[in-house]
């Protein structure tokens, strides 16, 4: 049962995956011909209803706290604790965004094409001094009105934790002065039981664990339930060229994610200081 589960799953994805790519690649491109910026709005609010199917898909049911706190104006940032590629996906079902990732994504199959379409940044993890150059790329990405969603933890974890948080990227909301959106998750049933830590690596991807066995093992879950709470938006006002000034507004919206973990997650261990 569990193969044919996986099977149907993967077939109906890879032609969801085909699909966009071509028909939306085309739209793009030829919109693009005209304007640029239209092209890259029309693909933003695709993002929702893509993500929303590839989600149902894979029998992922959300409950969400804190809608009322989305700001009805586009064109803020979004931060989020983060454990895995499904969570990911997730967010952008509810709020539609243009993530910011790691660069080897943009090399996967498939992923990595459709990632690009969507405008997905890309940053390179392990080379330092191009935090100047990101924060350019995402102020011009706020500017056409496109949400971005990043992860100041630069990196998953299990989940039962915060990683110390990256003060660079919330420089262009500061800048800008649009509303930074906190956001967290966490996993509350697998296949309608209780979660449990002990089924932590089933929905989390962390320390480099081989992504296709996790993939198929998430695609031969029959039901994954997650929990999002959305706090209230932010709005920065620091001096963005002092260091200090940066990381205690990270350090603002940090505690107040971690506040929010401790009030939905039982498992929650608190802000892990590495």
């Amino acid at each position: 049962m569990k193969t044919l589960r996986v099977t149907f799953k993967l077939i109906v994805l890879f032609f969801l995956f085909i699909i966009c790519i071509v028909f939306l690649g085309i739209f793009k491109g030829i919109i693009c011909l005209f304007s640029p910026i239209k092209a890259d709005k029309m693909i933003f609010y695709a993002i929702k209803p893509f993500t929303a199917f590839l989600r149902k898909i894979c029998g992922i049911h959300l409950q969400v706290e804190g809608k009322e706190n989305i700001p009805p104006k586009n064109g803020f940032l979004i931060v989020s604790n983060h454990y895995s590629y499904v969570e990911s996906v997730c967010i952008l079902s509810i709020i539609p965004a243009v993530p910011v990732s790691k660069a080897e994504v943009r090399t996967w199959p498939l992923i990595g094409w459709v990632t690009r379409l969507i405008g997905t940044i890309f940053v390179e993890r392990e080379k330092g001094g191009l935090s100047g150059t990101y924060i350019e790329e995402l102020i011009k990405t706020l500017k056409k009105g496109i949400n971005i969603v990043f992860y100041p933890e630069g990196t998953t974890t299990d989940g039962t934790y915060l990683r110390p948080f990256k003060s660079a990227l919330f420089v262009p909301a500061n800048r800008l002065k649009v509303p930074v959106l906190p956001v967290v998750s966490k996993v509350t049933a697998i296949n309608g039981a209780p979660f449990s830590l002990e089924q932590r690596d089933w929905v989390a991807w962390y320390d480099n664990a081989p992504l296709v066995p996790h993939v198929l093992r998430i695609l031969s879950l029959r039901r994954i339930d997650i929990r999002y709470k959305i706090g209230k938006p932010i709005i920065p006002n620091y001096d963005d060229s002092s260091l200090e000034e940066r990381r205690r507004f990270s350090e603002i919206v940090q505690h107040q994610m971690d506040a929010f973990l401790r009030e939905i997650d039982p498992n929650y261990q608190g802000i892990r200081h590495e």
